[in-house]
């Protein structure tokens, strides 16, 4: 039952709050996001003028199906007036129905696209409905989704019907008079070689493809309705025909030696438009050291494996890869000098300094340090980041001064240090020296990580 809204009663904020979570309430109605209205002087005083178009081509829908609900405290009430489209889209609701005016919605749904709630131009999350004025006239604008439909099967080896993975689906829309699409969707089959292929309403030409396989066209389009799924069975793809060489492929030599050429012959073919490729590989080397028919091992692969990789490629044909193990490189190993180009000298090594004599009466000892200092606490945001103090021999001076990303930090000379916010992100570190008369400073950056 419809609970009225007194004219003049104010809202509180509590029941804005009801109202807006009876709003919210509706959102899995309401798939897309709301729709903007704009007022527009043509509707006449008091009436409500709401355009259905199609989201996908902007069309006009007609005999679209246009309900007013009013929006009260106990959320959506029955719809007050329900309406259809003309053959432009526009529908006139009457909105004196709202009595007295108040906040209300409209659904809107059609034939072959999703129902569509449409709000008050401000987000459904903070739950305005439209505020009608029977002074002025409103107008709003609803574009409708079409629904999908599908185009599912398999596809599968013609030779033993096993499924085929990575299979290419495409499909486009059919063009007049046979003419080839420009413009192709396309998925991909998953292990069992099915696929799933969404599409919108239409008539379609689908191809699958498939490495090492003939590419393959449906033999009639496919025809999907709004929201329909048509399944196409198994469909199977032929193998291309194997290249087959009249002439196999040799080596020069089947004992490689350094500085020596190795020359491999390509394989000769009955189509002369047969493209080949050469790949030599030394060892356990995945990138090539030569793409030529001759190769001349240096004596960096001397002991190493030698083989060379043909590649032989034809459209239409299944590529053919062969490999051809040479044997292992014989001869001296190590890097190749070029002739006549004489070694450079060695430098003799430049004399050192003597160092200052320290002055007499004040002999520099080692540090005075027994036991180094330690991170105990690392740094986190809020907490206490300490290190222990170094156990030093009597009479030294042990110094702290803690670090941000390497700068000191201000005020900061004991072993431990409460790590605040504004160091967020940043390397906090700590400086611990030591220092005695007649000995050696001892200084040791010790690093907590970054304030988390």
């Amino acid at each position: 039952m419809h609970l009225a809204v007194p004219a003049r009663r104010r809202r509180t904020p509590a029941a804005v709050a009801l109202v807006s979570a009876l709003v919210i309430a509706l959102a899995p109605l309401a798939p897309a996001a709301a729709v903007e209205a704009t007022v527009d002087p043509d509707p006449s005083p008091g009436h409500i003028v709401v355009t259905v178009t199609d989201e996908r081509t902007d069309a006009p829908l007609p005999d679209a199906e246009v309900a007013l609900h009013p929006v009260d405290w106990d959320g959506l009430a029955a719809p007050l007036a329900t309406v259809t489209t003309d053959p432009d889209g526009h529908a006139d609701l009457d909105g004196t129905l709202l009595a007295p005016a108040g906040p209300y919605a409209i659904q809107v749904s059609a034939a072959g696209h999703e129902t569509r709630w449409a709000a008050d131009a401000s987000d459904l999350a903070l739950a305005t409905a439209y505020a009608f004025d029977a002074t002025a006239g409103q107008a709003v604008a609803v574009a409708l989704p079409p629904l999908k439909g599908a185009v599912t099967g398999a596809v599968v080896a013609a030779e033993t019907g096993e499924p085929l993975h990575w299979a290419e689906v495409c499909a486009a829309a059919a063009g007049e008079d046979g003419a080839v699409p420009d413009v192709w969707s396309c998925r991909w089959s998953n292990a069992e070689g099915a696929f799933t292929l969404p599409v919108h309403a239409g008539t379609y030409v689908v191809r699958l493809r498939a490495a090492e396989r003939a590419a393959h066209h449906l033999a009639a389009p496919v025809v999907v309705e709004a929201g329909q799924t048509v399944d196409t069975g198994e469909i199977p793809l032929e193998l291309l025909p194997e290249l087959v060489p009249t002439a196999p492929a040799t080596v020069s030599t089947a004992t490689p030696v350094v500085g020596s050429p190795v020359t491999v012959t390509l394989p000769t073919f009955a189509d002369p438009s047969v493209h080949t490729t050469v790949a030599w590989f030394a060892g356990e080397r995945r990138k090539p050291v030569a793409t030529t028919v001759s190769f001349v091992p240096a004596r960096q692969y001397a002991g190493a494996v030698l083989r060379v990789a043909l590649v032989s490629t034809l459209p239409g044909h299944r590529t053919r890869t062969q490999e051809i193990l040479v044997g292992t490189v014989t001869g001296p190993r190590g890097p190749v000098t070029k002739p006549g180009k004489p070694e450079k000298p060695v430098k003799p090594p430049k004399p050192v300094k003597p160092g200052k004599p320290e002055k007499p009466g004040k002999p520099r000892h080692a540090a005075p340090v027994v036991q180094a200092p330690a991170p105990v606490a690392a740094a986190r945001i809020g907490s206490v980041a300490k290190v222990s103090a170094p156990v030093v021999a009597a009479g030294a001076t042990v110094s702290y001064q803690w670090l941000a990303d390497g700068k000191p930090v201000k005020r900061t000379t004991r072993p431990a240090y409460r790590i605040g916010p504004r160091l967020r992100g940043e390397a906090v570190a700590v400086r611990v020296t030591v220092t005695k008369p007649g000995h050696a400073s001892y200084v040791k950056v010790l690093r907590l990580g970054r304030a988390r």
